[in-house]
């Protein structure tokens, strides 16, 4: 539609949008057996009413889908929002496909997750968890998570969302993920029953046993690790 008519829509642009806008990607075959992250091109701050500059940035988007045409593929054009958090959410564990909220999250108006870079900070919290997780607004948006979930029927899903400064939470894309973007290992009433089996033998072996030392049993990895295998056999003078 943009290619055969950009005067109409760069007029629809800015009677909508007044000030800086984002324009971004949005590939129908994104997330779909994978990611794509950063594989496309996306602009922020953009000015609305500079005509020339929404063209070409629109223009760009459109330019680096290059091998990945389809009919479906469109353009985001939304309002800039001065960001507090903005990250992605999956609602399973892509490397898996087990039943877990995912959050991937960077802080201020950072695009680390977007593009695929790796310095941010990974939360899953399983469905039916209590577990008050910080920051504390995701706990909020867990529960937006939820409800969007129950509008796409329970289908896995990829939510791109922003925390503004005033702490609300701002859904800006949602896409539902392939079926086969992840093999699926367990169900979800077995992962259930796997963790409660694994909990009740935890708590049972952190009670106090009559034959060790203390009241409790504090678990790590290999705390009984020899010495000499870690320094060694040639150590250096420091170690």
């Amino acid at each position: 539609i943009f290619l055969n008519n950009p005067t109409k829509i760069l007029n629809i642009i800015k009677n909508k949008f007044k000030g800086l806008i984002a324009i971004r990607s949005s590939n129908n075959f994104e997330d779909a057996k994978s990611s794509l992250a950063g594989k496309f091109k996306s602009f922020l701050n953009i000015d609305s009413s500079n005509d020339q500059e929404v063209y070409n940035s629109i223009l760009s988007v459109i330019n680096s889908y290059k091998k990945y045409k389809s009919k479906k593929n469109e353009v985001f054009t939304q309002e800039m929002v001065s960001t507090k958090y903005a990250g992605v959410v999956t609602t399973c564990d892509i490397s898996n496909n087990l039943p877990y909220i995912c959050i991937n999250y960077s802080k201020n108006n950072s695009t680390d997750v977007t593009e695929g870079k790796k310095n941010t900070i990974f939360i899953s919290n399983f469905f039916n968890s209590k577990e008050i997780i910080k920051p504390l607004i995701f706990n909020k948006l867990i529960i937006t998570v939820k409800k969007i979930l129950k509008y796409y029927k329970g289908k896995n899903l990829d939510i791109e969302f922003v925390v503004n400064r005033k702490n609300q939470i701002k859904i800006i894309q949602v896409r539902i993920l392939s079926d086969d973007i992840s093999k699926k290992i367990l169900s979800r009433e077995m992962l259930s029953r796997v963790l409660k089996k694994t909990e009740k033998k935890i708590i049972k072996i952190q009670k106090k046993h009559f034959d060790l030392l203390g009241k409790t049993t504090y678990f790590g990895v290999m705390p009984d690790w020899n010495p000499a295998e870690i320094i060694g056999i040639k150590p250096k003078p420091l170690a």
